[in-house]
Formats: C-alpha cells, structure tokens, sequence
C-alpha cells in the first residue's frame, strides 16, 4: 500500500496549513464552487472527529455549499452547483507500484445538505455511493481498475459534493 494522505503532517503553522495543499472554492477559484478545505481558525484540521479505526489524531474538514449563495475570501458571491477540494502533485504519483488496485477513503458525513460525493483522479470523475447525509465513519473503497487514465502519472485528487441542497461539512480521513 501506499499514502496519498493521512493528514497528520498539518499544523497552523505558516505554510503549514491544510489548505496550502489541498485548494478550495473559498481561496478565490471558482472552478471549485462552493468549497472551504479546513476550519477558519487553526490549526485548520479536525483533531475530534478522527476514524478511531486507525492512528490519526487528525482528518480533513470539508464544508461545502451548493445552495446558491457562497461567498470567498474576496467577498464574491457565487451561485455553484457542486464544491471540490483538489490537492496537485508535485511529483507525479505512480498509484500501480507494488500492484496497487484500490483506494481507501474514510469518509465522515451528516453534518448539513445533501449531494453526491464523487472524486476525481487526474479528472477522472468517480461516483461514490457514500451517504453523506449519514453520520459516523463509512469506508469508501474505489476499484482503481474502473478509472480511465494512466495511473503510473497521477497528477491531482479532488475530492466533491454535487447535486445536492444546502451546505454541510464532511471530514475526510
């Protein structure tokens, strides 16, 4: 196996900040709608809402906001049907080295609205049959045989919410 991210290396320190890495809506780009990766106060990351099923002390806070009214940090309103997280690579990412076939996402949900959680590997979109509107850890195994593209070059992983109402918050582990 290999980790795309624990989230445990995140702190609020300067540059150290989860949304230094993982890009939102709320930073100002409006290809990721209605997005906001991590807490307004720091140190950004959830240290409460952990899966207890692994060593993490932290995970990834998500709000999203598909209900036609999301301001950024600019102070611009927008009217987006669907909010994304994406981290890019630095490095190019081989996710087949040692035989790799799945990825594992910890998903927490039942904090808000409604949508569809999908993600996408280097824009490739994945639908998940995740309930976000249910509370507590769901485990979301994504067959990596079913994703087109070439998986020895991953260059982004973005994580989303569409077709939904409201707003709400997930945490990613």
């Amino acid at each position: 196996y290999a980790v795309v991210d624990d989230f445990e290396s995140y702190s609020g320190e300067e540059g150290q900040e989860i949304f230094m890495t993982w890009f939102d809506g709320y930073g100002g780009d409006t290809t990721l709608g209605g997005s906001t990766t991590g807490h307004f106060d720091g140190p950004f990351v959830e240290t409460t809402i952990v899966n207890p099923g692994t060593d993490s002390s932290q995970s990834m806070p998500i709000s999203y906001d598909n209900d036609g009214s999301f301001v950024n940090i600019d102070g611009k309103t927008n009217s987006p049907t669907f909010s994304e997280v994406i981290r890019e690579f630095d490095t190019p990412q081989d996710w087949t080295a040692g035989g790799i076939q799945t990825l594992s996402l910890s998903v927490f949900g039942g904090t808000g609205g409604s949508g569809q959680l999908y993600l996408k590997i280097n824009n490739t979109k994945v639908i998940s049959a995740i309930d976000i509107q249910r509370a507590g850890w769901q485990t979301w195994i994504v067959d990596l045989s079913i994703v087109n593209g070439n998986l020895q070059d991953v260059t982004s992983l973005a994580i989303g919410v569409e077709n939904g109402m409201g707003a709400g918050f997930l945490y990613i582990d």
